[in-house]
């Protein structure tokens, strides 16, 4: 046996087996076995970083399903939008305007109710050069928030 430690990573120390071998980093396997040192250092980490290879291709083959998923239902959903003729609703939601004060305050207005378009799919669509937001999605969402941007001088 050898008569150093042994550390489970590509690097084994460097000592003299019970052959009189210097074992070295990444020796030959044969003649770690030949040794009796017992440690083959390909196969170790094959064990360990084959199982975290095999766990990322597998997760990877899983994320390009649910992609692959997720834009067939899309296109199905675009298609039957576009197909259906004017597949467009409103819903009337609530404005309210935020402005900024001095002293980094806001002021709330309340601008009262309008009818916002929306359209009856699963995804936003773009219809009428803007993009319509489903209707069960801003039926649940009825505020809507505006801000006013403040434009400060550059000082020179």
């Amino acid at each position: 046996m050898p008569s150093c430690p042994i550390r489970i990573n590509y690097l084994v120390p460097k000592c003299l087996g019970s052959a009189g071998v210097e074992l070295g980093a990444l020796s030959d396997p044969a003649i770690l076995a030949a040794t009796g040192h017992g440690f083959d250092g390909h196969r170790s980490a094959q064990m360990r970083y084959g199982l975290r290879m095999g766990m990322m291709s597998t997760v990877g083959r899983a994320a390009r399903y649910v992609l692959l998923g997720a834009a067939i239902v899309y296109a199905v959903d675009w298609s039957v939008f576009e197909l259906r003729g004017p597949a467009m609703s409103t819903v009337t939601v609530q404005k309210f305007l935020k402005t900024p004060l001095k002293g980094n305050k806001l002021e709330f207005d309340y601008l009262g109710t309008a009818d916002e378009s929306c359209a009856r799919t699963l995804f936003p669509q773009y219809a009428a050069s803007a993009w319509n937001p489903p209707c069960w999605w801003l039926s649940r969402h009825k505020t809507r928030w505006e801000s006013v941007q403040l434009k400060l001088p550059r000082l020179p």
